[in-house]
């Protein structure tokens, strides 16, 4: 216990601490069950269907039921731990792992960390998973008992507004150069070095999967982190959010061919943004300058994501892929992206 306390101090700067569910950091997680749920008051009520952004950061959430947890999957071993990152309660996370029960291959298994890692792992079925046979997920969730945490998500995944922004909630955004650091670092040692210990991983080959805000953090990473992840998967990201801040940043620092800059070389990565053609449904909602509300548009993919992939192309080492799924919104994505994406983090 202390050589593991002292290991993640090390790589944090500070201390770890278990939290609600987990007794020790290196006593091996146990899987999930029917009574374990009960017991700590978790499976209450049917898991939370596919929800609009809108709807996911203000409606009421339902509890999360876990129903893949009652019985184990024949493909994967399942368990969930709860940390805490030093002493501030906002530091609180909660982690999901899925293992295969097949041997490692000769490199190891490589690892696809997923955001909201509650919902993922509340809709996440036996089918679900039989597609990603040779892969390790970890999903990144919060000591919660609903599928997504508002506040935790909306401080976590978004990016720090410049000053005087009238974005909204934005007293409540703007962590996301904090949780990068959590996720590459304390976060990702209690997965790989406590939860998953013994499991052979192939550190070359870890991936980032968010939807939403979690694809607004992805592509903020890859923009400015890129070296945390090899893969980077983007699903129906919230690419207006901030004024496009996004695009701005990728335009600074990607500029275009025959534009004078100093020559940037981020390593190679792959990059898949997913996004329904139905994104750009209704009337358009006033931007965070106080601007009037766009005039009314036809069902479409989300125009400010398909600039934001044409930007993300003028890196050279990016091999950047866009898949536009047919007669889906914002919401349907989260689930219907997971057999590409576990096809791309596991190639």
């Amino acid at each position: 216990m202390l050589q593991t306390d002292r290991f993640l101090r090390r790589i944090a700067g500070m201390p770890i601490q278990h939290a609600l569910l987990s007794p020790s950091l290196v006593t091996p997680p146990s899987p999930i069950t029917r009574r374990s749920l009960l017991k700590n008051g978790m499976l209450t009520a049917a898991a939370l269907g596919p929800a609009t952004a809108a709807l996911a950061q203000r409606a009421p959430q339902a509890p999360a039921a876990y129903g893949l947890f009652e019985s184990e999957p024949a493909s994967h071993r399942l368990a969930r731990q709860e940390v805490q990152i030093g002493e501030q309660p906002q530091h609180q996370y909660q982690l999901f792992t899925a293992v295969p029960r097949r041997a490692a291959p000769a490199g190891g298994f490589p690892v696809l960390y997923m955001l909201d890692g509650n919902s993922l792992f509340d809709r996440l079925t036996a089918e679900n998973l039989a597609l990603a046979a040779d892969l390790v997920i970890v999903g990144v969730g919060y000591p919660s008992i609903s599928g997504f945490d508002i506040e935790g998500r909306t401080r976590d995944y978004t990016p720090p507004l410049p000053k005087g922004s009238t974005e909204p909630r934005r007293d409540k955004a703007g962590g996301a150069p904090q949780f990068q650091r959590l996720l590459a670092g304390p976060l990702r040692a209690v997965a790989e070095q406590d939860m998953l210990r013994g499991v052979a991983l192939d550190s070359t080959r870890r991936s980032l999967w968010g939807h939403s805000y979690g694809g607004l953090f992805a592509l903020y990473t890859l923009l400015t982190q890129p070296r945390d992840f090899s893969r980077y998967l983007a699903i129906s990201p919230s690419s207006t959010w901030g004024d496009s801040l996004l695009a701005g940043l990728a335009d600074r620092q990607l500029p275009a061919p025959g534009r004078l800059t100093r020559p940037q070389r981020p390593p190679a990565a792959d990059v898949l943004v997913m996004l329904g053609d139905s994104e750009a449904r209704g009337q358009g909602r006033a931007g965070s300058s106080g601007a009037q509300p766009a005039p009314s548009r036809p069902p479409g993919p989300n125009p400010a994501t398909l600039q934001l992939v044409e930007l993300l192309r003028r890196q050279p080492s990016w091999k950047v892929q866009l898949q536009v799924l047919e007669g889906l919104g914002h919401g349907a994505t989260f689930m219907a992206s997971l057999p590409r994406s576990f096809a791309l983090a596991q190639a």
